[in-house]
């Protein structure tokens, strides 16, 4: 009967990142900077970057989510939280390209990242 808990809870922890990187990447969308500011300060310098614009908040269970991120980095599954972030977002072969990894590695280092998370969520 266990067995069937932790695969649901798997199962959560992945429903959960996937909700995470939808809307992480929803919100990513704005600008950085004003179109105003771009052509009075650097027009034409200032390439095109993104980031969650100020004052925005990802609903409470995508926040428990960051701060389990936010704490996890600094461990020794920091690098496996990484690669499970960088998957969510964008997929197995950027995250092999980024991490210079066979598409095993990147599963089995997605699936570490997964029970960490898991792990820091239930406690």
């Amino acid at each position: 009967m266990e067995d069937l808990n932790l695969w649901a809870m798997t199962d959560e922890i992945k429903d959960l990142l996937r909700d995470w990187a939808e809307w992480n990447i929803s919100v990513n969308g704005y600008p950085k900077s004003t179109t105003i500011w771009r052509l009075a300060n650097s027009p034409g310098e200032d390439p095109f970057q993104s980031r969650i614009p100020s004052g925005v908040i990802p609903p409470a269970r995508l926040q428990k989510l960051q701060k389990a991120f936010n704490k996890l980095f600094n461990t020794k599954v920091g690098e496996d939280i990484a690669v499970t972030r960088m998957f969510y977002l964008a997929g197995l072969e950027a995250t092999q390209k980024e991490f210079r990894c066979s598409k095993r590695t990147v599963y089995e280092r997605k699936r570490c990242g997964e029970a960490a998370i898991q792990g820091f969520l239930r406690a």
